[in-house]
């Protein structure tokens, strides 16, 4: 394992920006002009795969709009120029198993996002249907000839991937029979989230190692941290944890904001300013500029009145006018 660890010094680690969509879904409603400027000033720090929104029913007024704010931050020049990727996260319902998913292709969305739970009841409190039920569902989705295009890419998050209420109610087995078979009916990747907060950094590596020894492709997974208590930097450590183990794709959101509503701390991210310090010190690169995401960061702060869960930001911003 020094081994790797050392192989692995210096290495790009590509952070996925998930505070326009996974941090502002359970905000208070901005403005259009604000998340797409929020958008820009991240793409404009180096960030080169943003989930910029979600194609989901009229009752998350937070996501409403989602085609113009894909629309303007997919033509944007960072786009063209470095190739950065803008996701969005598509839903679905038993009524009509295809509505969000015809709105995000008429949108033009090329990196189609989804999501299920590890945990069954978690699921259901969640998204309103058991973990069997979702995956019958995007079996059932994924089938659409127009997901066939090489260019469509289908990436799926699995949340409670390390437990829902305890360490041991899901197994690393059955997380990774999920994931198989996610793989198999076409995902490119498959994100694992702590959801919970229940790991530590031990815990992460334990069980990216368990599926890495088991077949699947470190690759193709990414890890998504959840850390309450911001001020203590579990969420990093243990981000630093499965970077360790040979994970390069990691989710952070600006300012730390958005979690899970469907656990005992909804809020929980693990901030992108915190991370790209610490994997700044630590010897990875990222492409992110701290000093702009920081700007990217005053922003959300002072002209959208977002609140503040990162240490970096806190230190910087928070007592400023």
């Amino acid at each position: 394992m020094d081994t790797l660890k050392q192989a692995l010094k210096h290495k790009t680690i590509a952070i996925r920006e998930v505070g326009l969509r996974d941090g502002l879904q359970n905000e208070a409603p901005q403005s259009i002009a604000k998340r797409i400027c929020l958008g820009e000033a991240l793409l404009e720090a180096g960030v080169t795969f943003l989930e910029s929104c979600a194609f989901t029913g009229p009752k998350m007024t937070s996501m409403s709009d989602p085609e113009a704010v894909y629309f303007q931050l997919s033509t944007h020049p960072a786009v063209m120029q470095r190739g950065s990727i803008i996701s969005a996260l598509v839903m679905t319902s038993r009524k009509n198993l295809t509505e969000y998913l015809d709105k995000a292709l008429m949108a033009g969305v090329y990196d189609l996002a989804f999501v299920l739970s590890a945990h069954p009841g978690h699921c259901q409190r969640n998204l309103g249907a058991d973990t069997d039920e979702l995956l019958a569902r995007y079996k059932t989705l994924f089938t659409d000839p127009r997901l066939k295009n090489a260019a469509i890419k289908l990436r799926v998050y699995v949340s409670t991937a390390w437990g829902d209420v305890n360490a041991t109610d899901v197994s690393a087995a059955s997380v990774y029979t999920l994931a198989s078979k996610l793989f198999d009916m076409g995902a490119c990747e498959v994100g694992l989230a702590d959801t919970s907060a229940l790991g530590t950094p031990e815990l992460i590596a334990e069980r990216f190692e368990y599926l890495r020894q088991h077949g699947l492709p470190l690759a193709q997974l990414a890890f998504h941290a959840h850390d309450p208590d911001w001020k203590q930097g579990l969420g990093v450590a243990n981000i630093l944890g499965a970077v360790q183990t040979g994970i390069t794709r990691v989710d952070t959101s600006i300012l730390g904001l958005g979690g899970c509503p469907a656990t005992a701390h909804p809020h929980g991210n693990v901030s992108t300013e915190d991370l790209v310090a610490a994997l700044h010190q630590a010897g990875y690169q990222t492409g992110i500029d701290p000093v702009a995401l920081l700007r990217a960061a005053k922003y959300g702060v002072q002209d959208m009145g977002l609140p503040i869960y990162s240490q970096t930001s806190q230190q910087v911003w928070a007592a400023k006018p």
